[in-house]
């Protein structure tokens, strides 16, 4: 009889483990397997986005979950750090799934975790709509507590007024959240009279002088006035006409998701905001560029690209 035809180290089918190590996968046949750690960073670079071909991305979302609860539990410190160390690297093509599971350890009851989650909040969560992504998410895990209020006011001081004003005008909402909520749930009060300014006009409040009554005490606050940047961004929504939204442009550095919506079919728009469009924004916008006829053959517009 020859024992080879049921049992062969070399032609082992893919429906049956050739070693005590491999596990079954989604697809029913047998793979080498990786530890929590390797599958962490697995998730944190790949994600689960549209699932795969044998595991649906629900199922392919809730096993990574359990896998990053398994890794803060043997490990938080550590498993933060990977988060922001792919994070910050720019080793993934999409932050969402580091957004997810920062969000994940920021609502762990392991000791050590939410403090390391919160340390780390600036490193994942760059812009403005990485922190509402951030907040959308983890608001649906815990509640808002001193610690929460206290990271995510530490993100807004983290700015200037300039790269505030800037985060604040680029990314207006995510996930149902705004910054007027995010600023009204974390209670920040800046000192410095130029962020007052700003806070103000994120959350609508009047820029004149008011008294604030905390318990017995008052407060008084002096009229503020509102950047130059502001007054044009609020213009900028306001305005009605493209020869006017071309002059905000040059003269504020606007980029386009801060462009109403009914100048970004006007090719004049486009133009001026390719003057200082960044590499990437430029990238995921050229079918636009090419569908207005910015970026025709021998064109001025395909001149600045190229360049």
């Amino acid at each position: 009889m020859d024992y080879t035809r049921h049992f062969a180290r070399g032609a082992t089918p893919q429906t049956e483990p050739a070693l005590r190590d491999q596990a079954q996968n989604s697809a029913g046949g047998y793979t080498f397997k990786i530890d929590r750690w390797g599958r962490l960073a697995r998730f944190l670079i790949l994600g689960a986005d549209g699932g795969t071909y044998y595991a649906s991305e629900r199922k392919l979302t809730r096993e990574n979950a359990l896998i990053i609860d398994e890794c803060l539990a043997e490990d938080p410190a550590r498993t933060v750090e990977t988060i922001a160390d792919v994070s910050h690297s720019g080793r993934a093509p999409k932050n969402d799934p580091a957004i997810f599971a920062l969000s994940l350890a920021a609502s762990s009851k392991e000791p050590g975790a939410s403090a390391a989650a919160f340390d780390a909040l600036s490193r994942v969560c760059r812009t403005g709509t990485h922190l509402l992504q951030f907040v959308a998410m983890t608001s649906q895990h815990r509640g808002w507590g001193r610690a929460m209020r206290n990271a995510i006011a530490g993100w807004y001081a983290g700015h200037t007024q300039r790269t505030l004003m800037y985060q604040l005008a680029k990314y207006r909402n995510r996930g149902g959240w705004t910054h007027r909520d995010v600023l009204r749930k974390c209670h920040w009060a800046p000192s410095d009279a130029e962020l007052q300014a700003v806070v103000r006009w994120a959350i609508g409040a009047p820029g004149g002088s008011r008294t604030v009554k905390r318990g017995d005490a008052l407060t008084e606050y002096a009229a503020v006035g509102l950047p130059d940047y502001l007054q044009a961004f609020d213009e900028l929504q306001k305005t009605d006409s493209s020869a006017r939204v071309v002059q905000l442009i040059g003269s504020h550095r606007f980029t386009h998701e801060m462009i109403p919506s009914q100048f970004l079919n006007d090719g004049g728009v486009w133009e001026a905001l390719l003057v200082d469009m960044p590499i990437g924004a430029l990238v995921r916008n050229l079918g636009k560029l090419t569908s207005i006829g910015l970026a025709g053959p021998m064109s001025s517009g395909a001149k600045r690209i190229v360049e």
